[in-house]
């Protein structure tokens, strides 16, 4: 299964931006699992895969203001971020406040 969140963070985009910058500077990979910040579309995405419970996410931080995640059990990582794909991310970027 995967679960899509979209959060506002609303007045806190500076944190969102802070999140994002140390998104792009995080890098891991071991037998454990891994987490690295890859560009689709465009898109930088974020992406933590844990092997031993098969738990994928995948986020992004849009517009400095909204925290997109897909958080995926016994899926692959790849799935996570389809479905993190098909949010319209220029769609929500126009959101108002």
């Amino acid at each position: 299964t995967v679960e899509l969140s979209v959060a506002d963070m609303g007045n806190m985009g500076g944190l969102a931006l802070i999140a994002n910058l140390g998104a792009n500077l995080t890098s891991s990979d071991s037998d454990d699992g891994y987490t690295k910040t890859v560009e689709i579309d465009g898109r930088k995405i974020h992406e933590q895969w844990t092997a031993a419970s098969k738990k994928s996410q995948a986020f992004e931080i849009i517009d400095n203001r909204f925290a997109v995640s897909a958080d995926g059990s016994g899926v692959a990582m790849d799935t996570a971020v389809q479905a993190l794909g098909s949010i319209d991310a220029a769609r929500i970027a126009q959101l108002k406040p």
